[in-house]
């Protein structure tokens, strides 16, 4: 929808609502001090929307009630439900049982937006050896990946920028996604608790 320009019975009337004594010949300086703007509105209501297909179902929205809205921090709520199924649906990842990797897992999902209940986890009992994450990404071809300490991800992979080309112990196009280096304070070096809750947790 253009924008027109205010013609001089309009801008006389604001004027007298507003209580200013303005010429005829000031309202049409006005007016073409006004044009340019206008037409830069108008040029841009010219131009094609070009907006992208809506992909995913949403509501038309509503103004939240008081007992909804208690804060007044919404002005406006909508809904917008995504796809039926994520990139991880149905994926399983292996990670040792309490291991340092959960937290890094959890801090990955969070930044990804992506919900754990896409995930299917398979715990593990050991963080390295034959009971562990690597070995079961290994010897599993339907685990789609793991959580492993940098030792058992260079023989699954090979290096940190080489995919695994199924030789030797690598796993065949396996890579790494991301490890400490990215996310540095994701795994914590040092965890402390308290001595009584660490001799009633030691079966955890």
């Amino acid at each position: 929808m253009s924008v027109p320009l205010p013609t001089i019975e309009q801008l006389r009337e604001i004027s007298t609502r507003t209580g200013l004594s303005v010429t005829d010949s000031e309202l049409t300086t006005y007016i073409e001090l006004m044009r340019k703007s206008i037409d830069s509105y108008n040029v841009l209501d010219s131009l094609p929307d070009n907006l992208p297909s809506v992909k995913y179902p949403r509501t038309s929205g509503y103004r939240p009630s008081d007992e909804e809205n208690s804060h007044n921090a919404w002005y406006y709520k909508t809904a917008i439900k995504g796809a039926s199924e994520g990139k991880l649906k149905g994926k399983k990842i292996a990670i040792q049982k309490g291991g340092p990797h959960i937290g890094m897992l959890y801090d990955m999902l969070l930044t990804a937006r992506l919900p754990k209940s896409d995930l299917e986890i398979i715990w593990m009992d050991e963080l390295t050896g034959a009971n562990s994450p690597a070995e079961k990404f290994r010897k599993d071809s339907t685990v789609s990946g793991c959580f492993v300490i940098t030792p058992d991800m260079l023989s699954l992979v090979g290096d940190y920028q080489a995919v695994g080309d199924g030789t030797g112990c690598t796993v065949k196009s396996a890579r790494l996604v991301v490890s400490t280096a990215t996310l540095s304070r994701s795994i914590a070096d040092v965890y402390a608790c308290r001595n009584d809750y660490s001799d009633k947790s030691r079966g955890i």
